[in-house]
């Protein structure tokens, strides 16, 4: 998998790798593109967009795991020694 590769590297010398998490799950990732489809009329782009804004919170982790879907984003926090 990509990100596995991602994280040997930076948890090679240098970056100490404390978090990996996902920022955009499966539903999130459909809003967005549903907008960049639609952004050609703005007005009609906002309107669906905004209303899944407060459903892709409650329900994305969850839909993601049932569909048996991909994490999209992947978030690293990690930092490098100074000395």
């Amino acid at each position: 998998m990509c990100h596995d590769f991602l994280v040997k590297e930076l948890s090679a010398p240098g970056p100490l790798v404390q978090v990996v998490d996902y920022s955009c799950e499966w539903l999130n990732q459909r809003t967005i593109f549903v907008f960049q489809k639609l952004k050609f009329i703005l007005p009609l782009a906002w309107g669906v967009n905004l209303p899944m804004r407060f459903v892709v919170p409650l329900f994305d982790r969850t839909l993601t795991k049932l569909f048996n879907r991909k994490f999209f984003t992947i978030c690293i926090e990690a930092y490098r020694p100074r000395f």
